[in-house]
């Protein structure tokens, strides 16, 4: 009964520990050695994805290297950034803060 019990709780917690995941990423505005393209969108109706960017972690051995982009045609997915995890389908954080391009910034504020 009791492992009965542990099996319910922990498939009713198991959405929150899945969601509880930050993702490091790095990026470049151009690489040939990123992991994937990106393009970022100003309208979540053309995003395949939206991301929730929480911070910096510049200490993180583990990263993704991505590669942005405002307008691309060969881009992996199109991101748009929310200020909310509440819709965010990634929580992610910068390890390059101090190098990201200004139109990202600007577009980040």
């Amino acid at each position: 009964m009791k492992k009965l019990l542990g099996i319910v709780v922990l498939g009713l917690l198991w959405p929150s520990l899945v969601n509880a995941t930050t993702y490091a990423v790095e990026f470049t505005e151009s690489s040939l050695y990123a992991d994937f393209t990106i393009e970022v969108s100003t309208s979540s109706l053309y995003a395949d994805e939206t991301w929730n960017i929480v911070g910096s972690c510049r200490n993180e051995f583990n990263y993704s290297t991505i590669e942005i982009s405002e307008n691309s045609l060969y881009a992996d997915k199109t991101i748009d950034i929310t200020t909310s995890s509440l819709y965010a389908d990634r929580d992610i954080c910068i390890k390059n803060p101090d190098s990201l391009p200004e139109w990202f910034l600007e577009m980040l504020d």
